[in-house]
């Protein structure tokens, strides 16, 4: 996957201006709007249960977000979910805060039951109650796999925030092992975003080393990583280079963002500027994507170093 594939999805998305439809988080609404038309798709929110049928229907992609959760936006999601998978549309679940509440687990159950999302994108706490919540084949609570138990905890939620549990939190294999083991679950790619980002479909495993660590304090920071995921999936067909094309030019952008930036302000408008500037030609020169493919039978050794890898889909 190399920055010119990235790049000529943002160029895609730019021409052709697909409909995303955002069941979003109304703390990061704004941002998660403003970061979707900077990539040149056009998003479209809506909560009511009676209309999102028909938003979900007219988009190239959904995205729904599970922040601040409520009956009617629960049902509301339920109902985009299933009018997308009817239409063949790609769709994008951000479980935000899974694991904080009981309340949330079982949304997040409820949504991922029926196998209607396309791909995962959550931080490694909410992953990792995500693993707890499904059991192999898809239901059903889990207590670890046939290929042994699950990876260890590393991370812990505070509110909707994931903090290390410990000095080895970040660690390759764990969430290695955590993306593999949550995509063979739940049948969609997974998407673990955090000092490094981890994409997997159960067979393919993408590391990915872009971002900076000042985002953390942007709030609406990952709200906005799952819509750029979204937007990517509205034009590439396969949801792993999707979602790793889509965070590694995010985190790209972070990264030029966060050059000239005195503070989260500063750094959250810099990074919706950075999105837009994606495609300019002389604004990206001599970068490269760092994306690596690794084995899936021994997550410890990389196939390939930093710098441009290939998933074979070139």
């Amino acid at each position: 996957m190399t920055l010119e594939r990235g790049l000529a999805v943002v160029r895609r998305l730019k021409r052709e201006a697909p409909l995303i439809y955002l069941l979003a988080n109304p703390v990061t609404a704004y941002g998660v709007a403003s970061v979707t038309r900077a990539l040149g798709a056009l998003p479209v929110m809506g909560v009511a249960p009676e209309e999102v049928g028909d938003l979900a229907r007219q988009a190239r992609a959904v995205v729904v977000n599970l922040g601040v959760p409520t009956a009617d936006r629960l049902r509301a999601a339920a109902l985009a979910l299933e009018a997308a998978a009817a239409a063949g549309i790609p769709a994008v679940l951000d479980p935000v805060g899974v694991g904080a509440t009981e309340y949330r687990g079982q949304a997040a159950s409820l949504l991922l039951i029926h196998r209607r999302v396309t791909v995962v994108r959550a931080n490694p706490a909410e992953a990792q109650a995500l693993l707890d919540l499904v059991a192999p084949g898809g239901e059903g609570p889990g207590e670890g796999s046939a290929t042994g138990p699950d990876p260890p905890r590393q991370w812990r939620l505070v509110g909707v925030e994931a903090v290390p549990a410990g000095p080895e939190a970040g660690g390759d294999r764990p969430q290695a092992v955590l993306a593999l083991e949550l995509a063979d679950r739940l049948g969609a790619a997974v998407a673990i975003t955090g000092p490094r980002d981890w994409v997997s479909d159960g067979s393919r495993l993408v590391r990915i080393e872009h971002g900076d660590a000042r985002l953390r304090a942007v709030v609406g920071a990952g709200c906005m990583a799952s819509a750029v995921v979204g937007a990517f999936c509205a034009v590439e067909p396969d949801p792993l280079v999707a979602a790793s094309l889509a965070l590694a030019c995010y985190g790209l952008a972070a990264e030029r963002a966060a050059a000239s930036s005195g503070g989260p302000g500063s750094l959250y408008a810099g990074l919706i500027d950075e999105v837009h500037r994606l495609a300019e030609p002389r604004r990206l020169a001599g970068a490269r994507l760092k994306v690596s493919l690794w084995p899936t039978g021994a997550v410890t050794d990389p196939v390939a170093e930093e710098g441009e890898a290939s998933t074979g889909e070139d």
